[in-house]
């Protein structure tokens, strides 16, 4: 490779995989690097082009099609294999001998990860509160003249009404949380959104989605009964459920 040129890395595999034609990050066509039972999904990238998206002044239409080609090349990956691990967005290496070096030096670590993750997707599971129109009603000031008891009491009224709320949201999360968690293989935090009662990610084997889907479905119907909005995105390759893979300076 030139000073110019790296070779950027979209997952680790098992060497099963057999994709088609595939293009990657900057339209350059990705190959599998195969090397004892594993591979790497990789392709060949112009170094400026990448250091282009690596900064926050980067324009956020060139990061959207690194991160949409990036997660593209995982999911041919991943229909095509029977379990992979994808790299954060934006790991390279300086060539394909380092690649070899990478693959050989994690060889146990990237089975590890493997043998957990084969067979499975996974899935976003969020829960938000929307609100109880009443409780804010109670808040409300009066539309007429009130005594300082019956201040008092509104005010009261008010807030128990929150905390009963509280309460309710948070045995309907952990009840979501114990029916959801007994169908899946493991279960990582989400985005850590501090404004979410629930913010879950969870890996769960292809052949238990159909009783995980119902299960979503019955929970959601039981937050949505209360004013909780449950809201689930995937299945997706488990990007939650990879270590980070960090790689050394001499790769």
């Amino acid at each position: 490779m030139t000073p110019d040129r790296a070779l950027y890395l979209y997952a680790a595999a098992t060497a099963d995989c057999a994709v088609a034609a595939l293009s990657g990050v900057g339209n350059e066509p990705v190959e599998l690097l195969v090397s004892d039972g594993l591979c790497l999904a990789a392709s060949d990238v112009t170094t400026a082009d990448l250091a282009a998206v690596g900064d926050d002044a980067a324009d956020p239409r060139l990061v959207a099609d690194l991160a949409q080609r990036h997660d593209a090349v995982i999911r041919a990956v991943a229909g095509a294999a029977t379990a992979v691990l994808p790299f954060r967005l934006g790991v390279v290496v300086t060539d394909r001998a380092a690649a070899h070096r990478f693959l050989a030096a994690r060889a146990a670590e990237l089975r590890s990860g493997l043998a957990l993750v084969a067979g499975c997707d996974e899935w976003g599971v969020t829960v938000r509160d929307d609100g109880d129109p009443a409780a804010a009603r109670d808040g409300d000031e009066p539309g007429q003249p009130e005594s300082g008891t019956a201040y008092l009491l509104r005010r009261r009224r008010h807030f128990d009404r929150i905390e009963q709320r509280r309460r309710t949201g948070l045995e309907l999360v952990a009840a979501t949380e114990a029916v959801l968690g007994e169908l899946a293989a493991g279960v990582a935090p989400g985005r850590r959104d501090g404004s979410l009662l629930l913010d879950r990610a969870y890996l769960v084997r292809r052949d238990e989605q159909p009783r995980f889907v119902e299960a979503l479905d019955r929970c959601g119907d039981r937050l949505v009964a209360d004013g909780f909005a449950l809201r689930v995105t995937g299945p997706w390759p488990p990007y939650s459920f990879v270590s980070d893979l960090k790689v050394g300076a001499d790769e």
